[in-house]
């Protein structure tokens, strides 16, 4: 672990469900066989953040625009986790300041690394941890890595699981196969899955949790960081 996680050891141990709305998994809006997706994405609400000289808005255009096309269903789907988390730890509807984020990420793929960054930066600012052995949402079966991370902000802290379903098992079986085996449907496959989370709330994508002291438990076992 690196100093970029320690502010999770202070947060207090008091659990706060957010209340969710119902979702509809993504293995039913994906059609691995559908027309190639052309044309800009949906709209989705912009991230707003407090940046050097006042509130910043990162729309997804933007965090597109700065990491291309390799892994847009995770862009995507991180994109829209952080804007649900984020607003989590905003209080009284001041947004959070983009200095006093800290990301903790059980994913290393570049897709999420690169939205936490365009929107956080994190990474530029050394606040960036990645830990393949977080313990939630451990969706792909021929890889070890979590789909779920912690954001924290001046010892509050949220935790963003993604939601079994919301990516298809044709994902999962693209991503362990030959690379460019099937590049043309990958491809296809990532860019409708990143349309379909664009058009979802973020709650119907992922579970998120205030204060969740799970993630103190998890640091807090004998066999971690030693």
């Amino acid at each position: 672990m690196t100093d970029s996680s320690l502010s999770l050891y202070h947060s207090p141990a008091v659990v706060h469900v957010v209340q969710t709305q119902p979702y509809i998994p993504m293995s039913i809006l994906v059609d691995p066989q559908h027309e190639p997706v052309v044309g800009s994405f949906p709209d989705s609400p912009a991230i707003c953040i407090l940046a050097e000289e006042g509130p910043l808005h990162v729309p997804f255009e933007a965090v597109r625009a700065y990491h291309g096309h390799a892994a847009l269903a995770m862009l995507a789907l991180t994109y829209q986790g952080l804007s649900g988390a984020i607003r989590c730890l905003e209080v009284a509807g001041r947004p959070v300041a983009r200095a006093d984020l800290d990301v903790l990420s059980g994913h290393p793929g570049p897709g999420v690394r690169d939205a936490f960054e365009c929107v956080t930066r994190a990474v530029t600012r050394e606040r960036y941890c990645v830990d393949t052995d977080l313990p939630w949402a451990r969706h792909d079966p021929s890889r070890s890595r979590s789909y779920s991370f912690v954001l924290t902000a001046q010892m509050r802290h949220v935790r963003a699981i993604l939601r079994p379903g919301v990516l298809p098992p044709r994902f999962f079986e693209l991503l362990a196969g030959a690379p460019g085996k099937h590049a043309g449907e990958f491809s296809e496959l990532k860019r409708s899955i990143a349309c379909a989370a664009l058009g979802q709330s973020p709650d119907a994508l992922y579970d998120f949790r205030l204060g969740d002291d799970s993630i103190l438990d998890f640091y807090n076992q004998p066999s971690i960081g030693q």
